[in-house]
């Protein structure tokens, strides 16, 4: 056989065989994946299918599973599909790198049992100093949902530049740290909020223990630590840092005030089921409250499923001070406003309230007031404001009485 015939035979050899193996890379996908989940879980994982679309390059993977706790318990993990779009990074370089991972539909089933333990997988990291490595430019789940002991909870999340390593510690454990943003979070109907945050946890079993985490947005640096468990869903995280009360009143609690000022938060975020509430102390200078200015303020603050409650909230505005109780509910319904005021200004006072004019009267005001409104509508605000006047003078027409 000459040369050239040879050469011929040997290129038809290697082009039938990257033929074939680009026939069977779709089969061989699926078992290295199936493979890979069934290590991490430590059970059973099985694929549907793997395709791929080369221009540009992304991995389409459809209908995973991992198994239940039984043979005849519901899977732990449904994936109907995922789309991945892999970083062009070499293949020893020991790291999942992703520009884009869309995971779509998710369901995850949890019990927790009455005799004590769980049904969660015993999840396994990888071996050596640096565990399990991942860098994802973009992760998004779409229409998820946790059942945690047949309780649901929905899951729906676009997280930018999520980064995150974890290693293998004692037992089942799995220790390391999470980062990503920045990226938006939306709590309810409101703006979505940009943040960034990155932690250092303990993933065992049910429990997840955040040991550090830092929380940044615009105006606001805050610290936590704290714990979830899984089964039942519950958690509880210590937090505390310098917040922007008008970032806050954006995107988070709404209550129409117009409140701004730079602040510090001392308190707790509780999680109990698809629920979150915040309560704590709030306190700060150089606020705003429906445009009048509040050079100190600080209280007890509670945010819930039941909305915006301020309780003993020490205010120092026009001259004087008030202690305030503001109730503004979640949606439609009375927001309500009461308290005592201690020698503020009666006229600015009156501006706030009443949205009149400047009348020239110089009379510091005191005494209770109970006021409410429509959420949303304080020009339609009612309610009662029954005040002593003392004279004082300073440029103003001085009066007292009761007004």
């Amino acid at each position: 056989m000459s040369r050239r015939r040879s050469a011929l035979v040997l290129a038809v050899a290697l082009v039938a065989l990257m033929a074939a193996a680009i026939v069977r890379l779709p089969l061989w996908s699926a078992q290295l994946v199936s493979g890979s989940l069934s290590s991490f879980f430590g059970r059973p994982a099985t694929v549907g299918s793997v395709r791929y679309r080369f221009f540009p390059f992304t991995a389409e993977i459809r209908d995973v599973r991992v198994a239940g706790a039984s043979a005849s318990a519901p899977p732990f993990l449904e994936v109907p599909r995922i789309l991945a779009a892999p970083s062009l990074r070499p293949l020893w370089d020991r790291r999942l790198l992703l520009r884009v991972l869309e995971v779509e539909s998710p369901t995850i089933r949890v019990n927790a049992f009455r005799e004590g333990g769980d049904d969660l997988p015993q999840l396994r990291a990888g071996d050596g100093p640096g565990g399990m490595q991942m860098r994802i430019g973009r992760l998004v789940i779409r229409g998820g949902e946790v059942f945690v002991d047949h309780q649901r909870v929905p899951l729906d999340l676009d997280l930018p530049g999520f980064e995150g390593q974890l290693r293998q510690a004692v037992g089942r454990a799995l220790s390391g740290r999470v980062a990503f943003g920045p990226g938006d979070v939306r709590f309810g109907d409101n703006p979505p909020l940009p943040l960034t945050t990155a932690m250092d946890l303990t993933v065992d079993g049910p429990r997840l223990t955040i040991t550090s985490g830092r929380l940044q947005s615009d105006g606001t640096d805050l610290a936590y630590r704290g714990a979830l468990q899984i089964a039942p869903l519950r958690g509880e995280f210590f937090v505390n840092g310098p917040v922007d009360l008008a970032v806050l009143e954006r995107h988070v609690m709404r209550t129409g005030f117009g409140v701004g000022g730079a602040a510090r938060y001392d308190g707790v975020v509780l999680v109990e089921g698809s629920r979150i509430g915040v309560r704590g102390r709030l306190q700060g200078t150089g606020g705003r409250f429906s445009g009048a200015p509040v050079p100190r303020y600080g209280g007890e603050v509670v945010w819930d499923e039941h909305g915006v409650r301020l309780r003993g909230f020490d205010v120092e505005a026009f001259g004087g001070a008030a202690a305030l109780d503001v109730d503004v509910p979640p949606s439609a319904g009375a927001a309500r406003l009461s308290g005592q005021i201690r020698g503020m200004d009666s006229e600015g006072l009156r501006r706030l309230v009443f949205g009149v004019g400047a009348a020239g009267l110089g009379a510091p005001a005191s005494g209770p007031l109970a006021l409410g409104w429509p959420r949303g509508r304080i020009r339609d605000l009612i309610g009662t404001l029954a005040v002593d006047l003392a004279a004082r003078a300073g440029g103003r027409t001085p009066r007292s009485g009761r007004g």
